[in-house]
């Protein structure tokens, strides 16, 4: 039987950045979903984390009766905006942090977990000019739980 936590790969991956970085705030800095424009009462911040389930690949029978599932995350991080003075290293650093964090960390209901290159992909600036960086994970879910 898989683990319930195998349905909600998004979460599961959150909640290791979550232990890893303890300072993301969940809801502020740290969301499930799209990235999302931050917000001046206080809600989604500048510098922020987010996790979003993508695809990954068709589940395939295995022995036993079990189907194995292998869903891809993309974690997106971005800088404070241009006029913070280390938003361009502060956000480079974070997102070092969130691919040491998740690479090879399985969370529990898992018995995978790879990014897909060897480092944070920059992709550049938003329209508002701070800076992100991509993390594209491959899952494997753990059947034998």
């Amino acid at each position: 039987m898989v683990a319930v936590a195998a349905f909600f790969p998004d979460e599961a991956v959150m909640g290791v950045v979550r232990t890893a970085i303890p300072s993301l705030v969940l809801g502020r800095s740290l969301l499930v979903g799209p990235v999302r424009s931050p917000d001046d009462d206080g809600g989604v911040n500048h510098k922020c984390v987010f996790v979003l389930v993508t695809a990954g690949n068709q589940s395939r029978p295995i022995k036993g009766g079990a189907d194995e599932r292998s869903p891809s995350i993309q974690i997106t991080v971005r800088s404070d905006p241009p006029s913070a003075p280390r938003a361009f290293r502060d956000g480079q650093t974070l997102a070092r942090a969130v691919y040491e964090a998740v690479d090879q960390s399985p969370p529990a209901g898992y018995c995978e977990v790879r990014a897909v290159s060897s480092h944070p992909l920059y992709i550049g600036e938003d329209e508002e000019g701070r800076h992100e960086w991509t993390i594209n994970l491959l899952m494997v879910v753990d059947v034998t739980t």
